[in-house]
């Protein structure tokens, strides 16, 4: 929520209707806008132009910013947010995290932060204006620290300001703003990303809460956030609006990121079993959680293939592209561990989804593929040396039960075609023999009672070392699962 909508729509209409051109604030953001409105309606990358739409626009914009700190106004609020949202889609993510951090800092010397329901002079509106910039602000922050794996820039013990509401809006008032649910709970799931980033993939030697604990709580709150969501934002079988697929892929994400170090542990463990001795099976909840992280990455495809074929696919987006790319790591990775038709089907969708994406011109799509090729191809690689070792063991085994124990890890069989299927129909293919599901990923009756539960003891078996979590963190590499 970055405007008063009928404020922003007066404003709009006097500046084309007037010659005054002093207001360099107002143009900056003008072009700001009009840079991310060309990316957005833009399906296709122009045929008369090699940039990324809205480009021009946008290095207009950045030429206009000017260095006005020591005078804070919401309009540097809102421009610094509108140039860091277009520098993500461009795949300049760094410097989308400098515009996002400078903003929050004019921000907190605004005073957005802190509650404004004391000073009666301050009109309604404006009360209401502040804090949903705010809480934009605040919602961004953890988006773009959470990608890139970087710490927080503010914490929550320091803000008071209230939640979005309508409460005390005239009927005229109410105009300005849209319905406070959806930011309400994107706020809510901003809450639990940043206690992820600070809880789940913190130092070793900064927590001295165990690994357990910390993803019961996470997950209690996801599941307590999943329960309380408001109909109206839930997603429906016969279609929903596109702001609420975006609401449910940031849900399914924290899901992803909370309960991917144990999936990772796993993999890892089944990739390079120890020699010394047996080494103990998985409790059925560590397997059910590693379950859930592969469920919530299945589900966050099969809403991105389904914005693609309503033609609702933010093309040239960066978050669309990042949900492809989090959610198909982890596909991969279940696809190796568990071979089947499905696994294969569902990672050669979301390649050529991504090969779409980035055809048509978006950087970061077009990184993140590079990215995907590169692990497919160390895979590749991984799976003729398991191979290799497995037969090796199991020609010197002397007892058939050795060798049926060794086939139980047999990665040989990895479902990953590296090659690449030019007749491939994208459009055709989609959720050909599978239903679209929504099923809650927390759901396994073992993660329920895990949840129940209040004994933190980790079940049975092994568990995920802590001083190993920090590097699951930085999502942009994948050294992290293979060591390269």
């Amino acid at each position: 929520m970055l405007f008063l909508k009928k404020t922003f729509f007066e404003q709009f209409d006097r500046a084309y209707n007037t010659s005054d051109q002093s207001d360099v604030l107002w143009a900056c953001q003008l072009f700001a806008l009009l840079a991310l409105g060309e990316l957005y309606s833009n399906y296709n990358m122009p045929r008369d132009n090699s940039s990324v739409p809205g480009t021009t626009f946008f290095v207009q914009a950045v030429s206009l910013l000017q260095d006005t700190y020591e005078v804070p106004s919401l309009e540097q609020v809102q421009i610094l947010l509108l140039l860091s949202f277009y520098a993500n889609s461009i795949g300049r993510l760094k410097s989308a995290h400098v515009y996002c951090g400078i903003a929050l800092r004019v921000g907190i010397g605004l005073g957005l932060h802190r509650t404004q329901a004391r000073y009666t002079s301050m009109s309604p509106t404006l009360r209401e204006y502040r804090r949903r910039l705010f809480w934009t602000l605040y919602l961004f922050d953890r988006l773009i620290s959470s990608k890139l794996g970087y710490p927080l820039a503010i914490h929550d013990e320091d803000i008071d300001v209230e939640m979005p509401s309508m409460n005390g809006l005239s009927g005229a008032d109410k105009g300005e703003f849209n319905d406070h649910l959806h930011l309400c709970a994107h706020v809510t799931l901003a809450k639990i990303t940043g206690d992820i980033l600070s809880d789940i993939y913190c130092l070793p030697q900064n927590s001295r809460v165990s690994f357990v604990r910390r993803v019961h709580r996470v997950l209690k709150d996801l599941r307590t956030w999943d329960a309380e969501l408001p109909k109206p934002l839930k997603i429906q079988a016969d279609g929903s609006a596109r702001d609420l697929y975006t609401l449910h892929m940031h849900y399914h994400l924290c899901i992803i990121q909370t309960t991917r170090p144990i999936l990772l542990h796993i993999f890892k463990t089944q990739l390079h079993p120890s020699t010394s001795a047996k080494s103990p099976g998985f409790s059925p909840v560590t397997l059910a959680l590693a379950e859930a992280c592969t469920n919530a990455a299945r589900t966050t495809n099969q809403l991105l293939s389904k914005l693609f074929v309503e033609g609702n696919l933010a093309m040239f987006g960066y978050f669309d592209a990042h949900y492809l790319f989090s959610s198909t790591l982890i596909l991969i990775i279940s696809a190796v561990m568990e071979p089947s038709t499905g696994s294969s089907d569902a990672v050669q969708m979301a390649f050529n989804l991504l090969k779409t994406m980035s055809s048509n011109g978006n950087i970061t799509a077009k990184s993140y593929l590079s990215k995907l090729e590169h692990i497919r191809s160390t895979l590749s690689s991984t799976r003729a040396e398991t191979k290799t070792k497995q037969e090796a063991n199991a020609s010197s085994s002397t007892t058939s039960g050795s060798a049926q124990q060794s086939n139980q890890h047999d990665l040989s069989a990895v479902p990953i075609d590296s090659g690449h299927h030019s007749d491939w129909s994208l459009s055709d293919t989609l959720f050909s023999g599978q239903a679209f599901n929504m099923d809650d990923p927390l759901g396994n009756p073992f993660i329920e009672n895990f949840l129940d539960e209040r004994a933190f003891e980790w079940p049975s078996g092994p568990s995920p070392q802590e001083d190993a979590l920090r590097q699951f963190a930085y999502e942009l590499g994948d050294d992290f699962v293979f060591g390269t």
